[in-house]
């Protein structure tokens, strides 16, 4: 489940029923137990919900999506790329887009293609912008007329 200070639940349900235009749905169980203290990302991409988020004390960033009927399945995403803070994900030009901040203090990305017939992986970190930016926490991302977004807290 989902932990954060000994909480046991995520916000509202990822199904579409999630919101329904008027209110949000109650809290469900979580059922992967991941154990973070950073927030989660979530971005939809390839028809599913997907969830990142950096485990405690390890620093590994760790992926799951949900398809809306039997809950989350954990993805063999997960990789060591030093993540000191919660991760930003978005989905664009068919491909998953993840940024992080790492114990440098500098952000990163990396993208993992859409990939129906074989297997999914993360491509290697690269250094974003030139500079190379720096920031103080975590970062948000966006798609916005065709153009992947992307925004932070700088020191």
């Amino acid at each position: 489940m989902l932990r954060r200070y000994g909480a046991t639940h995520s916000a509202c349900r990822p199904d579409p029923t999630g919101h329904d235009g008027a209110s949000w749905s109650g809290h469900y169980l979580d059922n992967l137990e991941w154990q973070i203290n950073k927030p989660v990302a979530l971005a939809v991409f390839d028809g599913w919900l997907w969830r990142a988020a950096r485990g405690i004390g390890d620093h590994t960033l760790y992926t799951a999506h949900h398809n809306g009927d039997h809950g989350w399945a954990n993805r063999d995403l997960n990789v060591n790329w030093g993540i000191t803070h919660g991760p930003a994900m978005a989905a664009h030009d068919n491909k998953l887009w993840i940024l992080f901040r790492k114990a440098d203090g500098k952000l990163y990305s990396a993208m993992c293609p859409r990939n129906a017939d074989g297997p999914w992986g993360w491509s290697p970190a690269q250094p974003v912008g030139a500079p190379h930016a720096e920031l103080v926490d975590e970062a948000a991302a966006t798609v916005h007329n065709g153009k992947l977004y992307v925004m932070y807290r700088r020191p």
